[in-house]
């Protein structure tokens, strides 16, 4: 959708000023909303595709900016779904076309909209990059090819990416309560109506069109830039994309190294750079260490502990009937669900279907043993005793360096 009349700087950068008034966890989420909305219209050409998810609370403005930002600004160039959507009917309505996705109210409420949401989420990591291949899925008449040119918007209270492969390419823009009031909040939606007409969107677009070439030149510079200032290629990537797409909201010339360091360097990069602090294979340790189950005691009756609390009490060596949970009753209880510690290690059992049903819905459930198994100083055991007729294999993990994190 173009016009022969696309807005000038000045009149973009209104977009630009209105996103600032809302109310930001961060401030640098306004710019970064603002950069995808202006890769929206061109996410075909990208070489790297961005994706956001927007969060807050009730109250937050969530609502609106999925409303008048993401739907008005990406009109006729997305498609708008909901949360009980599923994988093969996006996929085939967007087949080998560049068109956005819009997802609003992707909750995961229950275990079958979790699992739908997780197969959305591979669809859109093979979206993410220009050589992220071809999906090929197999009909009565053969295969059919598509390949994903998609940059995805998902809006929720709870964000459901939590894997590694997911955060690296999902920004999450968190709005909060607080900073704006009704009464401004009045004044900014009556200034925001007053310029941001139908004519105006398809204005917008057509700027953004015009600008292709030098849009990614910038896009070039910001992630080699922040690349650097990251040591993480992953995160220039996606920031690059995303503050190179809003730096032409108010600029028409190609933004120079100093333009970006001048940028850069006064954005707070912290929640980026702590998203590799924690590997997938310690969110899992972590995850099953949380699991709650249950403990009967002798003289005590029957408690609830988590698996890490109960390895506590084991290595801590409590006993006496005084203890609400001794030493010997965690040992026998983590046993018998595939998990020991001996002489200051950990040994998982791969296999148990006890700790898979414990990991249903996640995608660790089958190959939790292998994911283990990367764990610095981990290593696999073909045999090993957990209780009375029970050999069976392990993955060995040193436990002081859990204790001390």
């Amino acid at each position: 959708m173009t016009t022969t009349n696309p807005l000038t700087s000045a009149e973009s950068h209104k977009l630009l000023e209105t996103l600032q008034k809302l109310s930001w966890q961060r401030e640098v989420d306004c710019l970064l909303l603002g950069g995808w909305v202006a890769l929206a219209p061109i996410c075909g050409v990208l070489n790297w595709r961005p994706h956001i998810w927007i969060t807050g609370g009730a109250g937050s403005g969530k609502s609106w900016v999925n409303r008048e930002i993401l739907q008005k600004f990406t009109k006729d160039i997305s498609i708008s779904v909901q949360g009980n959507t599923s994988e093969a009917g996006l996929r085939e309505f967007i087949g080998n076309d560049a068109i956005n996705v819009l997802f609003d109210e992707a909750e995961g409420e229950n275990e079958h909209a979790q699992i739908q949401i997780q197969k959305v989420l591979q669809l859109m990591r093979s979206a993410s990059s220009s050589d992220g291949g071809v999906i090929a899925k197999g009909t009565g008449s053969g295969a059919k090819t598509y390949q994903i040119k998609s940059c995805f918007a998902f809006c929720s209270i709870v964000p459901q990416a939590i894997h590694n492969s997911d955060l690296r390419r999902i920004t999450i823009l968190e709005l909060r309560k607080g900073k704006l009031n009704n009464e401004n909040f009045i004044e900014l939606e009556k200034y925001f109506r007053q310029y941001a007409t139908e004519e105006f969107v398809k204005r917008f677009q057509s700027r953004i069109i015009n600008l292709i070439p030098n849009i990614l030149k910038t896009i070039e510079i910001f992630t080699n830039a922040i690349t650097e200032k990251l040591a993480n290629r992953a995160m220039g990537d996606q920031l690059g994309a995303l503050l190179g797409g809003c730096w032409h909201l108010s600029n028409d010339n190609i933004a120079t190294i100093d333009d970006v360091m001048n940028l850069i360097n006064d954005i707070d990069f912290s929640e980026e750079q702590g998203l590799n602090a924690v590997t997938d294979e310690m969110k899992c340790l972590q995850h099953i260490l949380s699991i709650q189950i249950r403990v009967d005691t002798d003289h005590t009756g029957q408690h609830t502990r988590t698996i890490g609390e109960l390895l506590e009490i084991q290595d801590a060596c409590v006993f006496g009937e005084s203890a609400v949970v001794n030493s010997k009753t965690a040992e026998k209880v983590l046993k018998r669900n595939g998990i020991k510690l001996e002489n200051d290690f950990i040994y998982i059992n791969p296999d148990s279907s006890i700790l898979q049903q414990y990991l249903k819905n996640t995608s660790w459930t089958k190959n939790y043993g292998q994911i283990l198994s990367r764990i610095k100083d981990a290593e696999k055991v073909k045999r090993t005793y957990y209780s009375i007729g029970i050999f069976a294999k392990a993955v060995k993990i040193p436990f002081k360096p859990i204790l001390e994190q």
